[in-house]
């Protein structure tokens, strides 16, 4: 979990490391499903390529409580 005071920006160390989760997870589960990755923000993520290629979905807190 990480806390950043505005929209958090998915880099290509980020991405790299999140498409590494997700290649950790196909194996150990064994599963030939598709996976989506949902990102629980507080302000909400930077539109830019890597966001749009790897994250399906993104949840701001507020619309948690709202």
């Amino acid at each position: 979990m990480k806390f950043y005071d505005g929209k958090f920006t998915i880099d290509k160390k980020y991405f790299e490391e999140l498409a590494k989760k997700v290649q950790i997870f196909r194996e150990k589960t064994k599963t030939r499903k598709s996976i989506f990755v949902t990102l629980i923000t507080v302000f909400g993520l930077v539109e830019n390529e890597y966001k749009l290629s790897r994250v399906q979905n993104e949840i701001i807190i507020d619309n948690l409580y709202s």
